[in-house]
């Protein structure tokens, strides 16, 4: 579905009304909120990254300098913050740094895809909304993560599947003696009523099968189902704590909040941005040393002695220039 966005001018009333105040300082609050949610996400993705990265770092001198923060270290603060979680959520230290790195890595990986690069060398395509679904498996204590879609799937296959995709028997009698059994309903159990091919009366076995290829698609390696599990694994659910609480506490308890789901989708976003940035700025960086090598190897190959004759050129051209700028200086004044 199309989304359109429409940009809204804000007129605030900038009296000293008690009203007025009030609402400016609210609309200021709730900025600084998100900008500091924000700000905490990508402070742990950076974590999860576990790759070098520079910031803008102070001098003894107090002047500006890039500072470089190398992998190593981003690694050993994304340990030490998994150890951390894991004692916050109740859970064993388990799994080993590798692991750790590992599994964060694999996380940053699948929220943020334009840190890698496709076959023809630009940034994988990824968005926020893409990421969506991560975000309360990340943040809600309690969710069930990948939990549900791992006890969606039936394995192994009832035999009437391959019975039907063979055509042999009367498989069709063998599916609805199978869907009645205690089998059978243990199986409808772990599915909501509003699973398509429960809600079907005629043809629910071809729905049955395309519902469960669906679902071992997503536990696939690399998938949001796999990746979930492995953290809950890790005790590592949930990763993120949400850090904005409204007065007014309407949320709903199994949510995180429309706010802190405004912050992670704000965070994966820039990112987003960021990551495809540096790849730009990678080819740039390439494409300019490689111009400089070149010119190098042209002046390297020029006769020592006819460079000697242009340096001369220009100390005695130079020379000349400020003789006659000071003769120029003596008659204007």
């Amino acid at each position: 579905m199309a989304t359109k966005t429409i940009n809204f001018k804000m007129v605030l009333d900038r009296s000293d009304k008690a009203e007025a105040q009030e609402l400016r300082q609210a609309l200021w609050t709730t900025h600084e909120e998100i900008n500091n949610a924000i700000a905490e996400i990508e402070r742990i993705l950076l974590l999860c990254r576990g790759r070098t990265y520079w910031i803008k770092g102070l001098d003894s001198e107090g002047k500006d300098q890039d500072v470089e923060i190398k992998a190593e270290k981003v690694q050993q603060q994304a340990v030490a913050f998994a150890r951390i979680v894991q004692k916050r959520n109740g859970k064993p230290i388990t799994g080993n740094e590798k692991e750790i790195i590992g599994t964060l890595q694999q996380l940053y990986e699948s929220l943020v895809p334009s840190i890698m690069l496709d076959e023809k060398g630009n940034p994988k395509e990824g968005s926020a909304q893409k990421a969506k679904p991560f975000c309360t498996p990340l943040m809600l204590k309690g969710s069930k993560g990948g939990k549900d879609a791992e006890r969606k799937i039936v394995n192994p296959l009832p035999q009437w599947v391959s019975h039907k995709k063979e055509n042999i028997g009367d498989w069709q009698k063998e599916s609805v003696d199978w869907i009645q059994s205690a089998e059978g309903k243990a199986v409808l159990s772990n599915f909501d009523k509003k699973s398509s091919w429960i809600k079907l009366q005629d043809g629910w076995q071809d729905a049955f099968i395309k519902d469960q290829e669906k679902q071992r698609k997503k536990m696939q390696e690399g998938g949001i189902v796999s990746i979930l599990i492995r953290l809950e694994n890790y005790g590592l659910l949930p990763l993120l704590t949400p850090s904005i609480k409204t007065k007014s506490g309407k949320e709903e308890k199994d949510t995180v909040g429309a706010w802190n789901q405004l912050s992670f989708k704000k965070a994966i976003e820039h990112m987003l941005t960021w990551e495809s940035w540096n790849h730009r700025c990678a080819k740039e960086y390439a494409k300019l040393s490689s111009k400089v090598s070149e010119k190098n190897s042209i002046v390297q190959q020029i006769d020592a002695s006819f460079i000697d004759k242009i340096t001369q050129y220009q100390s005695q051209r130079q020379r000349e220039l400020k003789k006659n700028m000071s003769r120029l200086s003596l008659k204007v004044s």
